[in-house]
């Protein structure tokens, strides 16, 4: 079903339908297609909740904004943040940090 084996990268089949199409460039691996076909499935429900935790709930639609040339949603951002400021070591000297979009000007 995929193209993907040792250092190749993994790409969709033309006939296989899905709402985004990635580039050999983009050098995906098997599971990363696979769940690019489950977020861009035309077929699913583009209200399912694909992403939750204690404070974001982000929806298969909100994924959506991911495709090239779309405006990142809020809840992107957001999780992004998150996931950058949580995933650092805490400490008094702390380099970078990763403010959610309310503080954006």
């Amino acid at each position: 079903m995929f193209s993907a084996s040792s250092g190749i990268p993994c790409l969709i089949p033309a006939g296989i339908r899905c709402n985004f199409r990635p580039t050999r460039a983009m050098a995906l691996t098997k599971e990363e297609c696979q769940i690019c076909l489950y977020v861009f499935d035309p077929d699913l429900d583009l209200r399912e909740v694909l992403i939750k935790d204690e404070l974001i709930r982000t929806t298969r639609m909100e994924l959506h904004c991911m495709q090239p040339g779309s405006e990142v949603d809020w809840n992107i951002i957001m999780w992004k943040a998150l996931k950058l400021s949580h995933g650092q070591p805490m400490s008094a000297n702390i380099t970078y940090w990763f403010m959610p979009p309310e503080f954006g000007v």
